[in-house]
């Protein structure tokens, strides 16, 4: 007997429903009960995003939540998962009895059945994993890959990994070498609980914003929420997942500093900053490389750069994954968004090859030269 139920809000019979199956389920850190209800709390508030949460229960149990919720952007309600831009890999949670459920359309059905009105469905940042399973089995529903994510496989031993594998190991003992004559040059993983803390996660932001104004990126801590939602994010993710904050320092600068998530086996890149002052010394990388190594010291196997196609990451991993977005439409207003949605899209392809071009051309003239 299958039963399906909708929570519009996050509360303690869905926190005890969700960390049951969280448990029995293999998933990412970003499907974390936590996690998903920190973001709704911090973000999706402040959004006014409305949570409409599917749980299907198979007999008394509970295999499969849909973390769903209605976003509302130019006069269009999107049906879309919680986490939004915060989460770089969307998937359902399931058990592998909920998984085989998932791979029948019948099931999509009822379950697209309960949840409010929509005008578009638009699932983002879909691994190719959860693509190949064939569980996001929604009629009519249409797959492009819009990204990748990269990550290093970790080799068995961090001294393996440095004289093998290590990207421009030669220039990062120079400038560390460099920067040691300048002073004390230290690592640090700093807890939740230290008094330093506040400052170092201020001093990452502050960087992270200059580098956005610098390269013309949108800016996510110009709202306040996004500061609150990595600042008071709950130490325990779930899983066994855990923050993490480091930082690199020369005596009492910091040069450099990262944001992420430890899950068991996993470190997640999430968000990284350097100090422009001191970037002829390439801070960044001298904290990667860091964190690399005392990634080895915790048992980590996988290193994962998460989404974006960052030159660095790519110079770095050894894995990559393509990542999805999946959409349909469920009325006018969505058909109409779907077609500009695509004239979009070619016109950012013309675009492409116009510059291109430009640049094509301009190579020639120097030829000629």
């Amino acid at each position: 007997m299958i039963k399906i139920s909708v929570f519009n809000q996050f509360n303690k019979e869905l926190k005890c429903l969700w960390l049951d199956l969280q448990e029995r389920s293999e998933i990412y850190m970003f499907q974390t009960y936590n996690w998903l209800a920190h973001w709704q709390k911090t973000i999706g508030v402040a959004n006014q995003n409305e949570p409409c949460i599917v749980v299907v229960e198979v007999f008394g149990r509970i295999e499969i939540i849909i973390p769903f919720c209605i976003e509302k952007k130019y006069g269009i309600k999107f049906l879309t998962f919680l986490g939004g831009e915060y989460t770089d890999y969307h998937m359902p949670i399931c058990s592998s009895k909920g998984e085989h459920l998932l791979l029948d359309n019948k099931i999509w059905q009822k379950i697209l059945k309960v949840v409010p009105n929509y005008d578009v469905l638009n699932i983002k940042k879909i691994p190719e994993n959860v693509i190949l399973s064939g569980i996001i089995a929604i009629s009519g529903i249409k797959f492009n890959v819009i990204s990748h994510s990269y990550s290093i496989n970790l080799p068995s031993d961090w001294l393996e990994y440095k004289e093998k594998y290590l990207p421009r190991k030669t220039d990062g003992r120079r400038k560390r070498k460099q920067l040691s004559a300048l002073g004390t040059l230290r690592f640090d993983v700093i807890e939740k609980n230290s008094p330093e803390y506040l400052s170092v996660f201020q001093a990452l932001v502050k960087e992270k914003q200059k580098r956005y104004i610098s390269t013309g990126l949108k800016d996510m801590f110009s709202d306040e929420s996004a500061f609150n939602f990595y600042f008071s994010m709950p130490v325990n993710v779930g899983n066994n997942a855990v923050t993490n904050l480091s930082v690199l320092r020369l005596d009492n600068h910091i040069l450099a500093a990262h944001w992420g998530v430890v899950d068991k086996d996993r470190l997640y890149w999430l968000v990284p900053a350097f100090s422009s002052a001191w970037s002829k010394y390439s801070p960044g990388r001298l904290l990667l490389e860091h964190l690399i190594e005392w990634s080895y010291s915790k048992g980590i196997k996988v290193f994962d750069f998460t989404i974006g196609e960052e030159d660095y990451k790519k110079e770095w991993c050894n894995d990559e994954m393509p990542l999805y977005d999946a959409i349909s439409v469920d009325s006018l207003r969505g058909y109409v968004y779907s077609i500009l949605l695509l004239v979009k899209e070619k016109l950012k392809n013309k675009e492409k090859i116009y510059k291109t071009v430009s640049k094509i051309k301009a190579f020639i003239k120097t030829i000629k030269k």
